[in-house]
């Protein structure tokens, strides 16, 4: 899942990223004549084996005829004819400079996760111009306009299955700290690399997935979060000295607290104070501060409702952006001494966009907001006074932005729908200077294509923001393969982001379209509180509305329309496979979670309960199971074609969910559409993958897509 936050630090979020239902039964849905009429490629796969698995949550009858597939072992024959069986289908479907055709579009690269220190700027980089071939990210430093690669996961690994996870200059920019890892697994390995010998130093830290890094300012130790060996529970916080024992660094934070609570770092610009953020639930989190002069701790909040971060001092005061009695954000300065709300200053107050974070420049306070799905940066002096804004691009997303708090300069990352990732250098007053830029290919004419926006009703009348993207010359006869996706939840705001694959799409004449669903973040808490635990069904219901408003609004038809989501958009999809399999012809679900029931049995499954629920609470159970996908299939449905795709490195969401889902679905359907099982082996939730393995695995899903909506280049 993609993380809203801006920090540069970490380069991938907690929990990555993508996509409901009226009222009327699936069984008595109509068949679509046409999807019917599809005489399948491939034999039926073999029935698989049921058990009678059945037992009662809190008074809910709940069967689990395929449990036995959580069982690797058992599993892997079963595993292996899945695999056999997709990829005849895609070898069935193989379509002339397919594979090329998508590479074309992956040769734009990525850049992004900028961290600024004095005149040098740090940032990760991939990129493809003709004679390079980078399978995965490399970190580089930009320094008196010269670009230097520092850590190259190519030259170290070939076979591109290492990747940069996340990375932390220190602040006199000698040293940077970063993580690798395997297979996509996410677990890191820290090192250190020392900028002025080019040499790695001894210090190396396992276990440290999702790494949160705050270097001292003399750069002679650091702050860390890990995990105890093997287990993706029990984060805590440690000190490590340069050169010192790995087994003899300090545990400074973390004991005695819930095992799914989640710290992360950052130090204040002067080094004295160490200040700690907790996520303790999906809408809030406590926040610490250590003085380390002093060596005594501050509560600044704990066990309020709301969220605080971006803390900086202003003189004596500090500065927090908090959701706390604002649900779209606020910023407020206090004395730390007297942290208590009702001693709290609102210096920028709750307006109607959605405030994402705020951090500081020598004159300036400067708002990271949301407005209608887009990303804005507003410019405040210290008393909250309106100071205009920077002016961006287009409308579109800044990704990542990080400041020095003795200038008025800063440096960001943006991207949008139609403008390749960039990365800018501002003086506040002046127009941002592009400093770093991914190679294009001259044939790539973006001019040819137009986003919309649109606000579409829901089944309740609250207006949903969608985009829609297609070429300018395209005619609205509703026949135009049409690809819709989305997410839904963890606070996630889906704004405009340069997505490769949907170049490729449009650029063939179909459409793409992003659904921004409650559950996201695009209009703060309450929009993000309507879609978790038992309000999840509303995230379902805005993307069945979306699809409706596709085919009102004559871009396409249920015959013509395929969903695609990962992650939490993969249980998306299968809610819409379950709810309203006749609105779509075509659905694809990668590294999904769908036994809603169970998931919390898998880790890290129960750091996304305050999110989701668990059925072990009796109060969540009957809402868990209502919505299952696993458990809401029923047999002699015309289920439409679909896609499982997982992975076998994937620590985030276990590969069980899709096995599982996957035998269901194919003994439950009744037509005559394929339905299929992908595992990947070597391979994680997204991070990591390699950019062969992505080209490959984009050619795969647009084979199978086409083959059931149709090419939008076919005359």
């Amino acid at each position: 899942m993609r993380s809203k936050a801006v920090s540069p630090i970490i380069v991938c979020s907690l929990f990555l990223l993508v996509f409901w239902g009226c009222a009327s039964s699936p069984a008595s849905a109509p068949a679509v004549p046409a999807t019917l009429a599809k005489a399948p490629l491939l034999p039926d796969v073999p029935e698989t084996r049921r058990e009678n698995h059945d037992e009662t949550i809190h008074g809910y009858d709940v069967s689990d005829p395929y449990r036995w597939l959580e069982d690797g072992e058992k599993a892997r024959l079963w595993i292996e004819a899945q695999n056999f069986r997709t990829k005849e289908y895609m070898a069935l479907q193989d379509r002339p400079n397919l594979e090329k055709d998508v590479e074309q579009f992956f040769q734009v690269g990525y850049v992004g996760s900028p961290q600024r220190v004095g005149e040098k700027v740090f940032y990760v980089k991939i990129d493809h111009p003709p004679g390079t071939e980078m399978n995965q990210a490399a970190l580089f430093v930009l320094e008196n306009g010269k670009e230097r690669q520092l850590v190259s996961p190519d030259s170290l690994d070939p076979s591109g299955k290492t990747a940069l996870d996340w990375y932390q200059a220190s602040p006199g920019g000698r040293y940077v700290a970063y993580g690798l890892s395997l297979d996509g697994s996410e677990n890191s390995t820290l090192s250190v690399l020392d900028l002025q010998t080019g040499k790695l130093l001894t210090d190396t830290l396992p276990e440290t997935r999702h790494c949160s890094v705050a270097w001292l300012k003399d750069e002679s130790g650091f702050y860390y979060t890990r995990y105890p060996k093997g287990e993706r529970y029990n984060r805590h916080v440690y000190f490590h000295r340069l050169g010192d024992d790995i087994a003899k660094d300090a545990k400074i934070f973390g004991e005695n607290r819930k095992k799914t609570d989640w710290p992360s770092l950052h130090i204040s610009e002067d080094g004295r104070f160490l200040f700690i953020t907790v996520f303790t639930t999906a809408t809030s989190n406590d926040y610490y501060m250590f003085d380390r002069k002093t060596k005594k701790w501050q509560t600044l909040a704990e066990n309020l409702d709301g969220q605080f971060h971006s803390a900086f001092f202003h003189g004596k005061r500090l500065f927090l952006t908090t959701t706390f009695q604002a649900p779209k954000g606020r910023v407020v300065s206090l004395n730390p001494k007297q942290p208590k709300p009702s001693k709290w200053k609102t210096i920028i107050p709750e307006g109607e966009a959605t405030l994402v974070s705020a951090l500081n420049t020598k004159s300036n306070l400067v708002a990271y907001t949301i407005e209608r799905a887009v990303t804005r940066l507003r410019l405040y002096g210290y008393d909250g006074a309106e100071r205009g804004e920077i002016p961006l691009p287009t409308l579109g997303s800044v990704n990542a932005l990080d400041n020095d708090a003795k200038d008025d300069t800063l440096v960001f990352s943006f991207g949008s729908f139609m403008h390749p990732p960039t990365l800018y250098k501002v003086n506040i007053g002046e127009n941002p200077s592009k400093i770093a830029e991914v190679w294009t290919p001259q044939n790539l004419d973006l001019e040819r294509f137009v986003v919309k926006q649109v606000m579409y009703p829901s089944y309740d009348g609250t207006r949903v923001p969608m985009f829609i993207i297609h070429r300018k010359d395209m005619k609205l006869t509703g026949e135009t393969p049409t690809l819709l996706t989305g997410y839904g939840g963890f606070d996630i705001s889906l704004t405009p982001y340069f997505s490769r694959n949907a170049l490729f799409w449009i650029t063939r004449g179909g459409v793409y379209a992003v659904a921004n669903l409650r559950g996201g973040g695009e209009f703060g808490r309450a929009w993000h509180e309507a879609g978790m635990k038992e309000k999840k069904f509303q995230v379902f219901q805005d993307f069945q509305y979306a699809m409706r408003y596709l085919h009102r609004e004559k871009y396409t038809n249920p015959d013509k329309l395929a969903i695609i989501g990962g992650s939490n958009g993969g249980l998306l999809v299968g809610a819409m496979l379950t709810q309203v399999p006749y609105l779509f012809e075509a659905a694809v679900g990668d590294v999904g979670l769908y036994d809603m029931v169970r998931y919390h049995l898998f880790p890290p499954g129960e750091i996304w309960s305050t999110e989701y629920g668990m059925a072990k609470n009796p109060k969540d159970v009957g809402y868990l199971w209502a919505y299952s996908p696993y458990h809401q299939l029923i047999e002699g449905v015309h289920y439409p074609a679909t896609l499982i795709e997982t992975a076998e490195s994937d620590t985030r969401v276990h590969w069980l969910h899709s096995a599982k889902f996957a035998a269901a679905l194919q003994h439950a359907n009744a037509s005559k559409n394929p339905i299929l099982f992908l595992l990947r082996s070597k391979a994680g939730h997204g991070q990591g993958k390699s950019w062969s393995e992505t080209v490959k695995e984009y050619a795969d899903k647009y084979r199978f897509i086409m083959s059931r909506i149709g090419d939008p280049s076919a005359p």
